[in-house]
């Protein structure tokens, strides 16, 4: 008969396991776990990932021209101001754009779920934080946390990152290991394939529910990146409110310069409150 194993049996099994891990975990390479493979919003899912990667790619590659490009200007006027310095941007862009999937999920420095099930409140006192409060541990990927991790009703996808472990657990992960779970709400409420509906779009706030939008943005989250929610954080209007300092710290701006980039790249302009076509698009013209 298998016993349970005591709260010190576990981290050890754990500190064991991790240290069978390469040193070199990094958060250049992402991977699924199987939560989010068996998932029916899986492919909807791969396909944003793979959509967020291209479309930083793109971002940084028309903002190494110089003089810029106009609608690259534009497009940066709106979110970072006139007074940024666009090496931020360009970095944020360009680290995010050099991702890869790695195949070998326990391999890869970022692990992406599409539950959040897996947290175990570790006991007995020996697991309590300097804060007296109980510790979780997610032995698939390494982390822990203070507060048991969740995810609200209305909650898309929420990230992790090594930075938050609680004192003297550090060597219980590997180096910038990050997570991002994928939430119920957002499982449901995600749409799929950006290039399939562009030309769809009328405004930008058309924009907030797709999975690309959500990866560019949680993906600003990761180690070691670590983008901030500036408060308020989410959604186009807020996004345009936002004096510089706070846009090049906020992580949904970052998401919105992806998707302003992506859009001029496809011909499309943005007018005040509309996303038109410019000059007219031909009607043989792909979208993809």
């Amino acid at each position: 008969m298998l016993l349970p194993l005591t709260a010190p049996a576990r981290l050890l099994l754990l500190l064991v396991s991790l240290l069978l891990l390469p040193t070199a975990s990094t958060i250049r390479t992402y991977a699924f776990d199987t939560s989010c493979v068996k998932h029916p919003a899986y492919e909807k899912l791969r396909d944003g990932i793979e959509e967020a990667i291209h479309i930083a790619t793109l971002s940084e590659f028309y903002l190494n021209f110089d003089p810029p490009l106009q609608f690259i200007n534009e497009g940066f006027q709106y979110i970072f101001k006139e007074e940024a310095d666009s090496t931020r941007v360009l970095g944020v862009m360009g680290y995010i754009g050099a991702m890869k999937e790695e195949k070998r999920f326990e391999f890869a420095g970022l692990h992406i779920y599409c539950d959040n099930t897996r947290w175990t409140e570790e006991s007995p006192s020996k697991a309590i934080s300097d804060t007296g409060e109980p510790v979780w541990s997610d032995y698939s990927s390494g982390m822990m946390f203070v507060t048991k991790p969740e995810c609200t009703d209305t909650m898309t996808a929420t990230t992790y990152v090594g930075r938050e472990t609680p004192p003297g657990y550090e060597h219980y992960r590997p180096a910038d290991r990050t997570t991002i779970t994928i939430c119920e709400y957002g499982l449901k409420a995600l749409k799929g394939s950006l290039p399939k509906d562009i030309g769809k779009l009328k405004t930008m706030e058309d924009l907030e529910m797709y999975t690309s939008t959500l990866f560019l943005h949680e993906l600003g989250h990761t180690s070691p990146l670590e983008l901030k929610d500036v408060y308020p954080a989410y959604g186009w209007k807020n996004v345009l409110q936002k004096p510089s300092d706070d846009a090049l710290d906020n992580a949904d701006s970052y998401a919105f310069f992806g998707m302003l980039v992506y859009l001029s790249s496809k011909g499309y302009r943005l007018l005040p409150g509309s996303i038109v076509p410019f000059p007219p698009r031909n009607k043989t013209q792909r979208e993809d």
